[in-house]
């Protein structure tokens, strides 16, 4: 199946780095797997922007979508602002 076509496709690169802008949401209730703990190591690895969405679980689009929204739109907004600015530092 795909799942498991996706799980054995990563694999860990310690120099691996997005240099693209990148979001990561988390719903703040979100207890699923490594989230609540290793997101921030993420954010700060890659230079991203991180938001917990209130009143959310691990579907954090779906329990909170009018927040989300907002927040992507925002992210969206502000990556969009940049590629006309220039290129990306």
């Amino acid at each position: 199946d795909i799942w498991t076509g996706v799980a054995k496709s990563m694999h860990y690169e310690p120099d691996y780095r997005i240099s693209k802008p990148m979001l990561i949401v988390r719903g703040e209730h979100d207890k699923l797997g490594n989230i609540a703990k290793d997101a921030p190591l993420w954010a700060a690895r890659d230079n991203a922007a991180l938001v917990s969405i209130p009143a959310a679980g691990h579907a954090s689009n779906q329990d909170n979508p009018s927040f989300f929204n907002q927040v992507l739109l925002a992210f969206l907004n502000t990556v969009e602002l940049e590629k006309q600015d220039g290129p990306l530092s």
